[in-house]
């Protein structure tokens, strides 16, 4: 029995120890909780963008008013994000209203990166031509490391996360003459969205390739250029994005709806500028042909482009304007660039 007495003693001290140490480690921690609810969260610093040599350009021929505040939402993001440095918005426009508009827009910025420019216009001249004598004049400011992004004021919606990846592409690929976008409504790239099985062949039917990349079956029709924006926006963003780049036979046209050539090509431009009226072929046919330097579809970027004149004179197109402008506002809404 003494024996017995003795084990219970043992077993209560140990109870005993035990809550000790349980009241200890509990003290402890309502201590520890305590004292950091009092001290204020620290947050980790965002990590360093990474450093890139040479200046992002983008230049848009302005500016339609019911459509560029997209564009102008996306770039601004690109620029907040420290992908694009410049924006060099050209005053083309043809009505009074679009040209109040873009200049009350461009003040209301007051951004350094933001620059208005008025393009010197000649009754013999392309009204294009301002712009390409502008930076040919300048074109030994300009290095190989610098990119131009040339971007249509009806490009309504990008991919904002893989901007950057079509950036790098150009720097990085010197050889090539223009790298243009994997563009939404645009002949040849739909073309390569079919090739590659990322647009289906029964949004728009089977397209042939554009003879020599000009016009083609959907340059010419207002439907398959609605069908095709729609079928667009019922899919998430960059939905027609293939992995690859697609090159094209130099000598083929494309069209220039978004596409990156580097600043050190200016030299080039500024040779034979002057002698073309039609500059889209000037820059997709004619230098690719005389510097043997293939033009290239970047399919991992991908852009929505509007319209081609031709489709906007159709009244199919413009019975369905509002509805698709309303739309991709609610993209860019969802993504918070606009209010």
């Amino acid at each position: 029995k003494e024996e017995e007495d003795v084990k219970d003693q043992c077993l209560d001290l140990a109870f005993v120890q035990l809550c000790l140490c349980l009241l200890v480690v509990t003290v402890m921690i309502t201590l520890v909780v305590g004292r950091n609810s009092t001290e204020p969260t620290r947050e980790e610093p965002p990590p360093k963008k990474k450093k890139r040599h040479g200046r992002v350009i983008v230049c848009t021929f302005a500016g339609r008013q019911d459509r560029m505040p997209l564009l102008c939402a996306y770039v601004k993001r690109a620029i907040r994000d420290g992908i694009v440095d410049e924006f060099h918005v050209w005053d083309f426009c043809r009505q009074t209203s679009d040209r109040e508009w873009l200049e009350t827009w461009c003040a209301k910025e007051c951004s350094p990166a933001i620059q208005l420019h008025k393009p010197v216009v000649s009754s013999h001249l392309p009204r294009w031509n301002g712009f390409y004598h502008y930076y040919s004049q300048r074109h030994t400011d300009y290095s190989v490391h610098d990119v131009f992004l040339k971007v249509d004021d009806d490009v309504v919606e990008w991919d904002v996360n893989t901007l950057a990846s079509w950036v790098e592409f150009r720097q990085q690929h010197p050889h090539y003459w223009l790298v243009s976008g994997n563009v939404v409504n645009n002949g040849v790239c739909a073309y390569t969205q079919q090739q590659e099985k990322r647009l289906p062949d029964d949004v728009i039917g089977p397209l042939s390739y554009p003879p020599k990349g000009l016009c083609g079956t959907l340059w010419e029709r207002a439907d398959l250029c609605v069908r095709l924006h729609e079928w667009t926006l019922d899919q998430p963003i960059g939905q027609l994005a293939f992995s690859d780049a697609v090159e094209l036979p130099v000598g083929d046209r494309i069209s220039i709806n978004a596409v990156a050539w580097l600043g050190s090509d200016w030299k080039h431009i500024a040779s034979v500028f002057s002698q073309h009226s039609d500059d889209e072929h000037m820059m997709s046919v004619v230098l690719p042909t005389v510097l043997k330097r293939p033009n290239i579809v970047f399919g991992p970027w991908t852009a929505s482009h509007l319209s081609f004149f031709k489709q906007e004179e159709q009244s199919v197109f413009q019975s369905a304007l509002p509805r698709l402008l309303d739309r991709y506002r609610k993209r860019a809404q969802e993504q918070r660039l606009i209010s």
